[in-house]
């Protein structure tokens, strides 16, 4: 399974950072297919989460493109999500990801776990949070981080 974190541009819509729940694949793009086509999803397309059933939503190159196109691309993969929810991407606001680890006494030790923090965010993108702020991370260490997660 590829793991991917999506973030969302400045005015990109509500739909620039969905998390697509229950499908049981990862949507990495390939060479093969840069078009992908979900039919029949029940859908949240707006800020109220309205619930919208028999949704198709067409992904270009990893981002979604269109909502319920007049017509699908002859090359695009298309996939059966009926039964299947998508929904927004989570944001968790408040996450210590580098915690610094305790050695047998219960000493803090001097650098952070990065195998077990790049651990809990591939849990916490299998829950569906896309985005996580951490407000005491060091800078460096953060940057690091974000930029090997993308």
């Amino acid at each position: 399974m590829t793991w991917r974190f999506v973030r969302a541009r400045k005015g990109a819509s509500f739909w620039s950072a969905l998390f697509l729940a229950g499908l049981g694949f990862s949507l990495g793009v390939t060479a093969q297919a840069k078009v992908v086509v979900l039919r029949n999803a029940c859908a949240f397309v707006d800020e109220k989460l309205t619930p919208t059933e028999n949704c198709t939503i067409e992904i270009r190159d990893g981002r979604i493109s269109q909502l319920n196109p007049a017509k699908i691309p002859a090359d695009a993969e298309v996939i059966d999500a009926s039964g299947k929810f998508v929904l927004p991407g989570f944001v968790e606001m408040h996450a210590h990801l580098q915690l610094h680890p305790w050695d047998k006494e219960g000493n803090i030790l001097p650098q952070f776990d990065r195998a077990a923090t790049e651990r809990f965010l591939k849990l916490l993108l299998a829950s569906g949070i896309t985005t996580v702020r951490d407000p005491g991370a060091p800078t460096e260490a953060a940057v690091v981080l974000r930029k090997r997660a993308r």
